[in-house]
């Protein structure tokens, strides 16, 4: 019998600087696509609406 491979995941916890939220979802466009080159899926990504609003959290 073979053995199932381990889902692999990675959280990224990433802090913004205030007023460069617009500019991370840019940076965000353009990794995506090279990620998903590697094999790599984004599978979720957040931002707070309260608290720590300047703070995104990608899960892959």
């Amino acid at each position: 019998m073979g053995e199932t491979p381990m889902a692999l995941y990675v959280h990224a916890t990433i802090k913004i600087k205030p007023g460069k939220l617009f500019e991370a979802y840019e940076l965000l466009g353009r990794i995506v696509p090279e990620m998903e080159k590697g094999g790599w899926k984004l599978v979720a990504a957040y931002q707070g609406l309260i608290g720590h609003t300047s703070t995104i959290v990608d899960i892959w």
